[in-house]
């Protein structure tokens, strides 16, 4: 929320592309260790061979907008995650 206010206030940016995101690598691993915890499942990723375009390291590198917007995140991947299942338990409504 704090990138979309940012841009929504900054003049002049209009068009350009942001990587919003907390500045740290999750693996899918972790991703579904804290999905388990805090949703009381017990997933367990099925592993497969490797296939033409999988992505194996993703981060998003946030200079950009940190340098032009001022951008710090505040909200932890986890925090983000629970907020996030939050809301779809809600049915999308926030509430």
């Amino acid at each position: 929320m704090q990138a979309v206010m940012k841009g929504g206030s900054t003049p002049g940016i209009s068009g350009r592309v942001y990587n919003v995101g907390t500045g740290r690598l999750v693996n899918l691993l972790e991703l579904v260790q804290a999905m388990n915890s805090m949703m009381g499942t017990t997933m367990t990723p099925q592993h497969g061979a490797e296939l033409v375009g999988d992505v194996r390291f993703s981060l998003a590198k946030i200079d950009k907008i940190k340098d032009e917007l001022n951008y710090d995140p505040t909200v932890s991947f986890e925090d983000g995650l629970r907020h996030t299942i939050d809301w779809y338990r809600t049915g999308g409504t926030g509430r």
